[in-house]
């Protein structure tokens, strides 16, 4: 049994430990630095002087023999981490309140603790150590260009970075190093890794006894932090249960293999790639507040009777469970500067200290009124923990005792916390890691706070900006200096603040020394100088030399991406040249409006990645032969129009998909989805890598992927065009196959899997061309346009887009609205009514020159859907084809209208229904085509068109087929018009006659029957005559067919007049079924 305590800390750590050590009647004793003994003296337990700080180890170990303790608890911070401390300890017969000397070993070294996880089958981000700023800069290329630089000791925030290509490598580097010094790691590099982007940080609370028995007690979510520093911390999290498990699980198998006893925390980041773990803190946590607010345990407690050898039966009786929700905020004594957000401690005293209570909150500090915060420590005032039965009760109980929480003197980062818990995103438990940072801006929008600027007097006094630790001091008594040279530089908050001078001349005298703290406003140095009026302070100033000098870093860059492009590729161009194709940067280059192919229209995402092979083949070689993991994505102007390229380079690994290549679509996706950006996929290659080593300790056969769902996600939002060339199979061809319109070169061949696939599945030996050639998928539907080659293609693709992107001829380069006589369009139809015509002619004659753009010419060939303009205003054409079927709309024509008028409907376009139709296909052939279900769908996406829809008919309006091209019936378009060549009816005139006068016809035999039938005929015609159909208001006009184009014109201006009224659409299931 434990006699009597030291706790090694001080504030209200120190105040919780004594807490439970009085509850167990357990003497203690506080260690305190001379600074805090006015601080420790407010929590009522015996004092014991330092004789230097919370860091002397031979001082604390000696102050622990003098007062009789036979055991220390380091509480968090300080010693609590150091295995040298511990061993000390334990060295001096002592027990030291904590983990096994070799446990905090293995989790003081970032790189063994992650050695560690990756031999326990846990997930770790990708990583490396680096021993200097060529080695980061390396791996940084490799890794997307950004990563999180650690130190391989710390904890707390301190000695972590995130570092980017085009930083000042060298420095941050040196800093970090310098930080992991301060913590006591060796000079044996820095640990980089990967970052984890858009993860919430999940830690789990375990306990272990000293008899290997190890539980868990819970999660707790802590992602609401500024600079990796928490501020909120919420248990439990609101994570999946499943996903809870399997953190739970690895957090316990980590404790396993770690040998672990007593209380520790392993922290995970957490996105939608996994969970990755970073890092164990084998202490008591600051916030181990809210695991004990919904398990009802003293964690505390429970370190003791660890301690004592006690076992986990012995200190918990039953299984923890965990009731409720628990909110923890820490109020900290703060200033932030509301332009710079520099953040520096407030350590003005107390005027007014008064806490909140009530049922369901807790209050942990060591502060009263006349206290106040001391610099070189953190800036903790209190912490305030409201546990309620949701998670939004404790979110409103916390919010409502920080109301009520009254302090005066420092200035405190109250209202940002308030800000915090009003926000949706805390609410639902949806803010990631980056939420604070991300949003500083809106939540310090109602914060007041003094600006942090220095204060220099013409007396040449360089004060501190603000209170913090000198740590650099860059000149001595006697130097010269110039108006806005860097001085000196300070530690505030774990942020360095440099001091430049604000005049020239010579430094007189120098008030502190290195590790000294200064307050805000306290004189640093003295200049004896003047104001330089010429030199502006607040602008570098730099010679046209200077300016185009190329620093190391960008020179780097610069070099790396070279590498990237058709001119340092000659062999890849010159296969592509082989096979007949452009590059994927010369498609880009043509799509762009710049069209000189030089791409310089084009923002690439993501060009520095490479395949992830980093185990078996070196960067530099990856870097010439895997550029950009073989898929080039980012934005570029389209005729005026930002869009989201994706394009596959099938140069690199035969255009097959790997772990970055699938990121990097992802990614273009999420742009496209947050800006409502038109997407071009040139999808060539496909199927998975097998060769990227670096993958199968992160995910095994990549079910799990949501590339094709996301993509999928946005039908009918953005436009999504695909544009095919050459062999595109597997994953290309799903992403074409989910694409709005599928353009394809005549050479090119696609299929949901490729040669090896087939002949793997025991289906033969094909080659590539004979899976899918265009010209046969044209035939089925598949592929909507087959172009000549890549250039036309492209071409047409362009052309596709302007239909969407400007309705109304706003941008596009050609507005050429030239026409023909519209009197031609008198001529078109035949006098005898029986004879086919060319429904194309008519088209072309109705719309502006060279606009028409038909879709799957080939296959549903009774009616012919088109994209065009009529002055200038873009239109979808449905038209019947007389020369296919005779306009009789079978199952094919469905399929293709109801898929037309979804597109269109989906993207405001209005459709232009040129009807000449006999009616539906019948017959026992039609209907084993599912005619019946594909009529259906053909209503069920004309429904949705009553005020986008007009008609036009030209001829024959026959039954539910011509009703299913108006859109349901001649009622549902706009307006509904016909030629005097029109002819409506329930059914054709001759069938009519036919079934109507049947016994009369049958009576009579030879020309007696020809007359009567022709007088049938005649009669029945006029009956179904256009003129007798308007005027039984079946029909709104019957019109002069030289007319159509301006009526046309003028009901389309009319439309896209309206377009922009908000109006209610009746979205369908169907409305995203392409």
């Amino acid at each position: 049994m434990l006699r009597k305590v030291l706790i090694a800390n001080r504030g209200e750590i120190a105040s919780r430990i004594s807490r439970t050590a009085l509850d167990r009647s357990l003497p203690a004793v506080i260690a305190t630095a001379a600074e805090d003994r006015a601080l420790s003296e407010r929590i009522g337990v015996p004092l014991a002087q330092l004789p230097n700080n919370y860091t002397d180890i031979e001082g604390i170990i000696k102050i622990a023999h003098e007062h009789g303790c036979d055991s220390i608890h380091p509480g968090y911070g300080f010693l609590s981490e150091s295995d040298q401390f511990a061993q000390a300890v334990r060295e001096h017969d002592l027990t030291f309140i904590g983990p096994q000397t070799d446990t905090l070993k293995i989790f003081g070294d970032k790189l063994r603790a992650r050695d560690l996880a990756v031999d326990a089958q846990v997930s770790v981000a990708p990583g490396r150590v680096v021993r200097d700023a060529t080695e980061l800069e390396e791996f940084l290329k490799g890794s997307g260009g950004s990563g999180i630089l650690k130190s391989r000791a710390g904890g707390g925030g301190r000695g972590i970075r995130a570092v980017k290509l085009g930083d000042d490598l060298e420095d941050s580097f040196a800093r970090c190093l310098g930080e992991s010094k301060a913590f006591g790691a060796s000079n044996s590099g820095l640990l980089i890794e990967q970052a984890i982007t858009n993860a919430q940080h999940i830690e789990v609370q375990i306990l272990a006894d000293s008899h290997k028995n190890i539980i868990h007690l819970f999660d707790r979510e802590c992602s609401l932090q500024r600079r990796h520093q928490k501020l909120v911390e919420v248990a439990p999290s609101s994570l999946p249960p499943p996903l809870k498990q399997k953190i739970f699980d690895d957090a316990i198998a980590l404790a396993h293999a770690s040998n672990y006893e007593g209380l520790g925390t392993f922290e995970f980041l957490v996105n939608d790639d996994g969970h990755f773990f970073m890092e164990c803190n084998p202490r008591l946590q600051v916030e181990h507040t809210v695991t004990e607010s919904i398990t009802g345990i003293d964690l505390v407690e429970c370190q003791f009777a660890v301690a004592e050898g006690a076992t986990l039966q012995e200190i918990i009786d039953q299984p923890p469970t965990s009731k409720g929700f628990s909110v923890q905020t820490r109020i900290l004594a703060e200033k932030m500067d509301i332009t710079s957000k520099k953040i520096s401690p407030s350590c003005e005293p107390l005027s007014q200290f008064e806490p909140p209570s009530g049922h369901g909150i807790r209050v942990e500090t060591a502060m009263a009124p006349g206290a106040q915060t001391h610099p070189s420590y953190d800036s903790l005032i209190a912490k305030v923990i409201a546990h309620a039965p949701s998670l939004q009760a404790a979110i409103r109980k916390s919010s409502s005792a920080l109301n009520s929480f009254a302090i005066a003197g420092p200035t405190t980062n109250l209202p940002l916390l308030k800000s915090l818990l009003d926000r949706p995103e805390v609410k639902s438990s949806t803010a990631t890691t980056t939420f604070v940072d991300d949003h500083m801006d809106e939540l310090s929008a109602n914060l007041q706070s003094p600006s942090l600027s220095p204060t220099d007097n013409v007396d040449g006094a360089i004060v501190s900006p603000v209170t913090g630790t000198v740590v650099e001091l860059n000149v001595q008594i006697g130097d010269k200096v110039t108006s806005g040279q860097q001085l000196a530089v300070l530690d505030s908050m774990k942020m360095e603040i440099v001091v430049p001078s604000t005049v020239t001349g010579e430094v007189k005298s120098i008030s502190a020394k290195i590790g000294d703290v200064l307050n805000e406003g306290q004189v640093l140095i003295l200049v004896d100088g003047y104001i330089d009026e010429a030199q502006d302070c607040s602008a570098d100033v730099y010679t046209d030399e200077e300016l185009n000098d190329i620093r190391a870093d960008l020179a780097s860059l610069n070099k790396r991406k070279e590498k990237l492009y058709d001119e340092n590729r000659p062999k890849a161009v010159e296969r592509r040249r082989g096979r007949g194709q452009l590059t994927a940067r010369e498609c880009i280059g043509i799509l762009s409006d710049d069209n000189d192919n030089d791409n310089s229209n084009f923002r690439e995402y993501g060009g520095l990645a490479v395949a992830a092979s980093r185990r078996t083949r070196k960067l530099a070689d990856l870097e010439e032969s895997t550029p950009a993991d073989g898929i080039i994505t980012g934005k570029t102007t389209i005729d005026g129009a930002e869009c989201v390229v994706i394009a596959v380079d099938a140069t690199v690994i035969a255009g097959t998909q790997g772990y970055f290549h699938h990121h990097k679509i992802d990614r273009a996706v999420e742009v496209a989805t947050k800006n409502s950006l038109p997407i071009v996929v040139l999808p060539e290659g496909g199927g998975g890598r097998p060769v990227d080593t670096d993958i199968p300790d992160i995910m095994s056969a990549g079910l799990n992927l949501g590339t094709w769902t996301e993509y999928s996600k946005l039908a009918g939002t953005v436009p999504r065009l695909a544009v095919v060339s050459g062999r595109c199979f597997a994953g290309s061809a799903a992403i074409a196959g989910a694409s709005d319109v599928v353009i394809a070169t005549k050479d090119s061949t696609i299929g949901m899997g490729g040669p090896a696939m087939i002949e793997g599945g025991g289906l033969g030996i094909v080659t590539p061309e004979e899976v899918g050639p265009s010209h046969e998928l044209s035939l089925a539907g598949a592929v909507d346009v087959v172009a000549e080659d890549d250039e036309a293609a492209l071409i047409l693709a362009k052309k596709y887009l302007s239909f969407f992107t400007d309705k109304t001829v706003k941008n596009v380069t050609s507005k050429n609205h030239t026409q023909l006589d519209q009197r031609i369009l008198r001529k078109i139809i035949p006098e005898n009514r029986k004879r086919s015509y060319d429904m194309r002619k008519l088209i072309d004659s109705l719309c502006d020159e060279d606009s028409v753009l038909e879709m799957r010419p080939l296959f549903g060939g009774a009616v012919i859907t088109a994209l065009a303009r009529i002055e200038g205003k873009s239109c979808g054409i449905v038209a019947s084809n007389p020369a296919s079927n005779g306009g009789a709309i079978d199952a094919n024509a469905c399929d293709k209208v109801s898929r037309f008028f979804r597109l269109l409907h989906a993207f405001d376009i209005p459709v232009v229904s040129l009807v000449d139709c006999p009616g539906f296909m019948v017959g026992p052939a039609a209907e084993k085509t599912g005619l019946m279900r594909k009529a259906g769908r053909l209503f069920l996406a004309g429904a949705v068109l009553e005020d986008s829809i007009f008609a036009v008919i030209t001829r024959k309006a026959v039954g539910l087929g011509a009703m299913a091209l108006c859109g349901g019936n001649t009622k549902q378009p706009v307006e509904t018009v016909a030629w005097p060549t029109g002819e409506i009816g329930a059914m054709g005139v001759e069938g009519a006659v036919n079934l109507g006068f049947k016994k009369e016809l049958e009576a009579l035999e030879g020309d007696d029957r020809g007359k009567l039938f022709e007088k049938l005929v005649a009669a029945v015609y006029k009956q179904q005559n256009a003129t007798n159909a308007a005027s039984k208001l079946e029909i709104d006009d019957v019109i002069d067919p030289a007319d159509t184009r301006a009526r046309l014109a003028l009901n389309l201006t009319a439309y896209y007049k309206n377009a922009g009224k908000a109006k209610e659409k009746k979205a369908t299931i169907l409305d995203s079924c392409w």
